[in-house]
């Protein structure tokens, strides 16, 4: 009886409080609309995103793939960061450069200068078998600075990698240097690190950590978000298909995760696909909604039909989101 009982709390307080009820409500910081305007724009609302630069049509996180991504109209470049032996913030993803240069060591390894030049073909993350190929101008790992230097007033969400006090003060260095605190959303999936970044420039916005996503979650799956005070500003969260879900437990199955983990996954894609009403109160309160990572054009179409409370999209191939986006016109409500 209990549980008809939760069951019943539950939906009562996903489909009628949740939308009457936004208590400790935050004001968007991100004026999304206003630097939509400054931008060659694909889309006058909806947030146009490019993972890594467009790791599908250039080499991740490379000068070239983020001017691609600027040319077709992208308002947010979303990267990650680590630094060098001697202080220099790049932008890399992995952990070490064994898939991006071959050599089973990491970033901090390294001299900016003695980093060594990337293959001349890079595999695909979460694309078996399949290759990215390098331009010759572009075999030097980008540095932050170098993103900020073309950026203009594009959105950049930085996720950064390394527990380093001393990147964290150099990347913040480089926000104000360049005046980017309202044009820059940054942080760290680590929690504790997310609260370390989160205290050093409170003025500039933060995505939600890996936590706190996961405590989004378990208070909206128990009727209690409308109680909870949201702690970040952005919202980037996946979306999985029965294709990923597949995708993914084969990869972890490659990567001998077990059966509990492959459950997680499946359970996971269920409960992200189940989230219409989380991203309406979300946006509510002033937190803008990203989903991620969508790559063809009916995954852009069943995102915005389903969850069209969403404020944007992420992509790898940012000229097929651009092209898409100019032929429609969605609005969020």
């Amino acid at each position: 009886m209990l549980f008809f009982y939760f069951i019943g709390w539950v939906i009562f307080s996903q489909s009628i409080l949740m939308r009457m009820f936004t208590c400790c409500k935050k004001k968007r910081r991100l004026d999304t609309y206003s630097i939509k305007q400054k931008n060659h724009s694909g889309s006058p609302w909806l947030i146009l995103s490019a993972h890594r630069g467009g790791s599908f049509e250039r080499v991740e996180n490379t000068l070239t793939a983020f001017k691609n991504a600027i040319e077709n109209g992208m308002d947010l470049l979303e990267c990650d960061v680590q630094m060098t032996k001697d202080g220099v913030v790049v932008v890399a993803h992995d952990n070490d450069i064994l898939r991006l240069c071959g050599i089973k060591k990491n970033v901090n390894e390294f001299n900016y200068d003695e980093l060594p030049p990337m293959q001349r073909r890079i595999p695909l993350h979460f694309s078996e078998g399949e290759y990215v190929l390098l331009p010759e101008e572009d075999g030097k790992f980008t540095t932050l600075r170098q993103l900020f230097e073309i950026a203009n007033y594009k959105l950049i969400s930085i996720d950064l990698k390394d527990k380093n006090d001393e990147m964290k003060h150099k990347v913040n260095d480089l926000i104000k240097e360049f005046k980017r605190e309202h044009l820059t959303i940054w942080g760290s999936m680590v929690p504790k690190e997310h609260n370390k970044i989160g205290r050093l420039n409170p003025n500039t916005p933060q995505f939600f950590s890996g936590g706190q996503t996961m405590m989004v979650y378990l208070m909206y799956y128990l009727g209690l978000l409308f109680l909870y005070p949201l702690p970040s500003d952005a919202f980037m969260v996946p979306i999985f298909n029965s294709e990923k879900e597949k995708l993914f437990a084969q990869m972890v199955k490659k990567r001998k995760g077990g059966c509990l983990m492959r459950l997680a996954i499946v359970i996971l894609g269920v409960l992200l696909r189940n989230s219409k009403n989380l991203y309406r109160h979300l946006r509510k309160r002033g937190v803008i909604v990203v989903v991620w990572v969508l790559n063809e054009e009916q995954e852009f179409i069943e995102a915005l039909d389903f969850f069209p409370e969403i404020d944007g999209i992420m992509t790898d191939c940012p000229t097929k989101l651009y092209e898409f986006a100019s032929r429609q016109n969605y609005k969020l409500e």
